[in-house]
């Protein structure tokens, strides 16, 4: 038997070993800014606290799934984890400048993460009306028999 043929099937196996060892699971964080894996989105959040996180995690390479997905508010400061493949969290944050990074982890070892900015200012107490006509005054009022008299001239 030629030894050139054992060779090349255990060199291609070592290679499929190799490959499925190391896993890049993604990451894509729609909220409060949109951004996906090894990204930053320079474009910073801009509004008062609690800021919302939302995001979520695959990894094909892994069959065993994501292990967690976890937010830092800054380096080495861990704000929120779920040991889950979805985040949707409110996180309380003092006014400030943050450079946060939303990372996931998969149950192979495999690792991504996202950096966002936000720029969180101290709450006004202002409600802001988005629906149906933005930033003007508005007044609902049902009455007992269920008609609604809806006003936005006060």
């Amino acid at each position: 038997m030629n030894s050139h043929a054992l060779f090349l099937p255990l060199l291609a196996f070592s290679f499929s070993i190799a490959s499925f060892a190391s896993t890049t699971p993604v990451v894509t964080v729609v909220s409060p800014v949109a951004v996906s894996s090894g990204g930053t989105n320079n474009i910073p959040y801009d509004g008062p606290s609690p800021v919302h996180f939302v995001g979520w995690a695959t990894s094909a390479d892994c069959p065993r799934g994501i292990r967690a997905m976890s937010i830092y508010s800054s380096t080495g400061v861990l704000a929120y984890q779920t040991r889950s493949s979805f985040v949707d969290a409110q996180l309380t944050m003092p006014p400030g400048s943050y450079a946060s990074i939303v990372q996931v982890t998969d149950s192979c070892g495999g690792r991504s993460s996202v950096s966002l900015h936000e720029n969180v200012q101290a709450a006004t107490g202002q409600i802001i009306v988005t629906q149906p006509i933005s930033n003007v005054a508005y007044q609902r009022r049902t009455w007992p028999d269920g008609k609604c008299e809806c006003n936005h001239n006060l």
